[in-house]
């Protein structure tokens, strides 16, 4: 997914690319650091890429059947959630991309983790939703039914 490889303070404090209180960690490797920095960058960017035209946001929407609708309705939803957080935090992305780059990757991997925060709660609140509602029906959702929703997020 998406988040999941850069959302884990511990996975880039474990390389050496951010201390615990996510400063920049002095003592690791350029070529570590940029190698993250880069991640961190193009997932954050891929948050905010816009479709060109309306024939590419329909050929996205349906190349993949629902899979493709729902893919292209959680990038919308983590568009506008990103959005929300970052005027939490009052940043904007035209006053990170003035930021040195220390900070700048330092404010979107907190965006980015605070991001998957709220996704991952979304879809846990929508799960329990759905388990009592066929639990009132006699139904209920499979393990790995849910397992997959959670990777979805």
């Amino acid at each position: 997914m998406l988040i999941s490889s850069v959302s884990s303070s511990k996975t880039l404090t474990n390389y050496g690319v951010f201390n615990k209180d996510n400063s920049p960690a002095s003592s690791s490797s350029n070529f570590i650091q940029d190698s993250y920095a880069n991640q961190i960058d193009k997932e954050f960017n891929e948050i905010f890429e816009d479709v060109k035209d309306s024939y590419d946001t329909l050929k996205e929407i349906t190349s993949k059947g629902a899979e493709g609708y729902w893919s292209w309705q959680l990038k919308n939803l983590k568009k506008k959630i990103a959005e929300q957080i970052m005027g939490e935090m009052g940043v904007t992305k035209e006053s990170l991309a003035k930021m040195p780059s220390e900070e700048r990757i330092r404010q979107e991997k907190l965006v980015m983790d605070e991001l998957k925060k709220r996704i991952e709660e979304i879809v846990r609140n929508e799960i329990k939703k759905e388990q009592k509602e066929n639990v009132l029906k006699g139904n209920s959702l499979s393990d790995d039914v849910v397992s997959s929703l959670l990777q979805m997020a």
